[in-house]
């Protein structure tokens, strides 16, 4: 049966919320009113987000923000609600005493990334994990937002409404950075002097000799583990491959995209998997420079390119989204963290981006990802290790059907820059998710 919304303002942010929560999540069908009458005459499932209450609705007064223009600072509270972190508190006697919607809203959104100031980004001018609201609070390993909307569900079922939900199913996606194809072929002659000539000096002779035997075709690339990988990996849609097209810098170590060596690879993953553009370090905030980036990755791919992930997630919020928009991206992998493991925004589910200097939804879906191999590297976890932490998000994903998505790098996969056994790791993670697929 259909739930009907009484609200007494539709703003285009309440619109987007209660879309994402009610159709997004929980797929069910639902409409929205402003007017009190019709909200009293109806005999079917209610929600009245208002101060006002009306018969046996279910109630959940609202906070300002939803109703606001622009942004500035709110400092929430958070509670404990029947075991779950919530916020901010509206109703404390009530069924649901705090605003589901603006928490969602709140998160979801990333507002708190509009309000932080740019003095305590981290050094590649990125949002800081411990910033956040879920951090600081305890609650970034859980997809809270989708926990949230579950529960909801729940207090309507103990009111004892029928609403028709449509099942989701628990997904994966596996995505890969190529942020450099090869550890040495294909790089040019300056690059390889130079970079030859800097192991010999900080002593790392085997990296020499080794650099000297692949260029002279005694032995394989030690980054070159694809014939392997073709094999492990699902293949598309549910595998894709972010391409860095970029030029070489401090913080980009690309091979050129229209080398023979690129051209190979990239064709080769265009054959079996989805590919995306990996716009490079400076290109954030750059639209001529995710324009050539993109124009030469869809010239060698030979096909277009929808999807995007930003090279070290360097993202502006929403400057950068703007930008992807405008080059004719529709989805986004740029969102979750570099440090640490979590969701980001809050959700396993992707969602519309909305942006909130010009209050509405851009055609940009944003796919959140939950963990990173270099996230567990730089906080020192062996890939055996990291297995538990990887299961233990993806049973959270599975236990609201969302959908997960991990960020793996060929040249930690290949075990030649890091001894630990990440190759080994993501087989298992892809066996475990075999196990949810299979019983789907």
């Amino acid at each position: 049966m259909e739930l009907l919304i009484y609200t007494r303002k539709l703003t285009p942010r309440v619109e987007y919320i209660f879309r994402f929560i009610f159709k997004d999540i929980l797929r069910l069908n639902y409409r929205i009113t402003t007017s009190v009458t019709e909200a009293q005459g109806y005999y079917g499932p209610l929600l009245s987000y208002s101060h006002q209450k009306i018969g046996k609705a279910l109630q959940i007064v609202p906070n300002a923000l939803l109703f606001e223009e622009g942004i500035r600072h709110h400092s929430f509270e958070v509670l404990n609600w029947d075991g779950l972190p919530a916020f901010p508190l509206t109703a404390p006697d009530t069924e649901l005493p705090f605003d589901i919607f603006v928490a969602s809203f709140y998160l979801v959104t990333r507002y708190e990334e509009y309000t932080c100031s740019r003095f305590e980004f981290d050094m590649h001018n990125r949002f800081n994990s411990a910033l956040s609201i879920a951090s600081q609070h305890n609650f970034l390993h859980l997809p809270i937002v989708d926990m949230w909307a579950y529960r909801l569900l729940d207090v309507f079922k103990s009111k004892g409404y029928s609403l028709t939900v449509k099942p989701r199913k628990f997904s994966q996606i596996t995505t890969l950075d190529l942020d450099s194809a090869f550890a040495f072929k294909g790089k040019g002659i300056a690059r390889v002097v130079l970079s030859g000539f800097n192991s010999l000096l900080a002593g790392y002779k085997p990296n020499f000799i080794k650099r000297f035997k692949v260029l002279s075709g005694i032995t394989t690339d030690p980054f070159d583990i694809y014939d392997d990988l073709f094999k492990l990996l699902p293949e598309s849609p549910r595998t894709i491959w972010f391409i860095h097209a970029g030029k070489w810098g401090k913080y980009d170590k690309s091979i050129p995209i229209n080398s023979s060596t690129m051209k190979y690879i990239v064709n080769r993953l265009g054959e079996k998997f989805r590919v995306g553009i990996h716009p490079s370090y400076s290109s954030y905030l750059n639209e001529q420079k995710v324009r050539t980036e993109l124009s030469g990755l869809v010239n060698v791919l030979n096909q277009s390119v929808s999807c995007s992930r930003q090279h070290y997630l360097r993202i502006h919020i929403p400057r950068t989204y703007r930008i992807l928009v405008k080059m004719g991206i529709t989805e986004d992998y740029s969102m979750g963290y570099s440090n640490t493991v979590g969701f980001r925004a809050g959700t396993c589910t992707p969602f519309a981006f909305y942006d909130l200097n010009m209050e509405q939804a851009l055609n940009l879906k944003v796919v959140p990802f939950q963990v990173m191999d270099s996230a567990l590297i730089s906080n020192q976890e062996s890939a055996e290790q990291s297995l538990s932490i990887i299961r233990q998000l993806i049973d959270a994903v599975k236990q609201v059907d969302g959908t997960f998505v991990s960020v793996w790098h060929v040249d930690y996969l290949s075990g030649y820059e890091h001894d630990s056994d990440w190759f080994g790791c993501l087989k298992q993670m892809l066996g475990y998710l075999k196990g949810f697929q299979n019983a789907n």
